[in-house]
């Protein structure tokens, strides 16, 4: 056969692969467009049905919604519940739950948990999650096993949907290797821990000298975000720890956790060498609220790093008329004239001098006469940027006329 007879058999086949593969995409294309067109229709006839079942304005039979599996019925069944299980209260929820099970959605994909390739046990180790039926439990703990990183990530997602407490001890035994032989990412462990609430903190606490210094930090995070106060002693414990990330995070947990019995700890620590740490301090302070920490965020209005600085200016403005008291003090009697500057500054950038701009006008006599007095300081120390803006484009003519005599008195001294 000669050369141009091989060449023309050569191009004819690829031709003919070329058209082949272009008409399988199409008649695919065409399949699923035919299959979503029915699944929206179908949707579209059973919505009506089901938002009137959640209502309770209709009882359904789970007979009148029960389909073969897989059909384009079944699907459009499935669809319309988790999407209105995503949405719903807590006794639609439950309802809808119930519902699923009736109808063995659940139990299908607990089948394909155990069966199906990766793409299937992931895409039902989700759906097991979001139909929160606690029968799935042992089947998505079983999971965390599967050869494949993505199942098992996908499964403790799903536990921590659940929130079942069973879950927990299994977790709890492999909590060393979850995140690094096992490769399920610590975000996910740390939100399905979270979700299991505030039951579970006794078994945390117990297990967390055992767990290495990142795994501790982890949880420390959440007993932050559980926030329950039972946590608060082995968290103070923490912060004498000499892994700095682990005070820190420790400062950070006791603050959301707002228990005022951590505060003297926490103002220990805020003597810490470690930047980062006295930062989260200053933060942890603000948000419990604790008066008693007045003096000492006072103090870290002068520190070296220009984050505490500012992160001990916005606690300070959280507590309030009290901190303002405090501060006047410092300025009043204050030797350092930079330092003082410094804490000027800080209370400018935190929108303090904003918020005591505003108080000139307050109903309470003594809120007036100290948001000026602070004012006249400010003035004194040159801090007169927002002053001189207020006196001319602040909504109120009283603060306008209040704030230009405060300037104007500054100009004659």
């Amino acid at each position: 056969m000669d050369p141009k007879t091989v060449l023309k058999i050569i191009i004819l086949i690829s031709l003919f692969l070329l058209l082949s593969v272009a008409l399988f995409v199409a008649v695919r294309r065409l399949i699923r467009g035919i299959y979503f067109l029915k699944l929206d229709r179908e949707r579209e006839r059973l919505q009506k049905k089901i938002e009137m079942f959640l209502e309770g304005k209709v009882m359904i039979n789970a007979a009148e919604l029960k389909f073969p599996e897989k059909s384009i019925r079944w699907q459009a069944v499935e669809d319309l519940l988790l999407k209105a299980r995503e949405s719903a209260g807590n006794e639609n929820r439950i309802r809808i739950t119930k519902l699923l099970e009736k109808l063995g959605y659940p139990a299908f994909y607990q089948r394909i948990l155990r069966s199906g390739n990766r793409w299937q046990r992931s895409l039902a180790a989700d759906r097991l999650g979001r139909m929160g039926s606690e029968s799935s439990t042992r089947y998505l703990l079983e999971a965390l096993n599967d050869p494949k990183k993505e199942v098992r990530s996908v499964a403790l997602r799903s536990l921590g949907m659940l929130s079942d407490p069973r879950a927990f001890p299994f977790l709890m035994t492999r909590l060393p290797r979850i995140t690094t032989e096992e490769g399920v990412f610590a975000s996910t462990l740390k939100n399905t821990l979270i979700s299991l609430g505030e039951s579970v903190i006794p078994s945390i606490l117990s297990r967390l000298e055992e767990c290495d210094e990142e795994m501790q930090a982890l949880l420390i995070e959440c007993l932050g975000e559980i926030g329950s106060k039972r946590a608060s002693g082995a968290l103070i414990q923490k912060l004498t720890h000499p892994n700095p990330e682990i005070r820190a995070k420790s400062a950070r947990a006791l603050g959301k956790i707002g228990d005022p019995l951590a505060v003297p700890s926490l103002i220990e620590l805020g003597e810490d060498k470690v930047w980062f740490v006295r930062l989260q301090v200053c933060r942890a302070l603000g948000m419990i609220g604790d008066i008693k920490a007045i003096d000492f965020l006072s103090r870290r209005l002068t520190d070296e790093n220009w984050q505490v600085r500012a992160a001990a200016a916005a606690s300070l403005r959280q507590l309030g008329f009290p901190a303002f008291s405090a501060l006047i003090n410092i300025l009043r009697n204050g030797q350092d004239r930079y330092a003082k500057e410094q804490i000027a500054e800080e209370m400018q950038r935190s929108g303090m001098v904003d918020e005591l701009i505003d108080s000139i006008e307050h109903p309470e006599e003594e809120r007036r006469q100290l948001s000026k007095q602070f004012l006249l300081m400010l003035a004194h120390l040159g801090i007169t940027s927002l002053m001189e803006h207020a006196s001319i484009s602040h909504p109120s003519e009283r603060v306008r006329r209040e704030v230009r005599g405060i300037l104007n008195l500054t100009q004659k001294e």
